[in-house]
């Protein structure tokens, strides 16, 4: 599974139990993108969250 289709199947994911529960996912805006503190594989680290978007937030 490439890095695309894991973020698709993350985001899927994230709809899905939202329309059950409510879900808070905290992150940073820094300089225009967005940071999301999560942890992989037991490494923590603050990850970019891709927008697809051509600008900056």
């Amino acid at each position: 599974m490439n890095s695309k289709s894991a973020l698709i199947t993350f985001i899927i994911f994230l709809f899905y139990i939202s329309a059950k529960t409510q879900t808070v996912i905290p992150f940073h805006l820094v300089r225009g993108y967005i940071l999301i503190d999560a942890e992989v594989n037991k490494v923590k680290g603050k990850f970019l969250f891709d927008t697809g978007t051509p600008m900056k937030f």
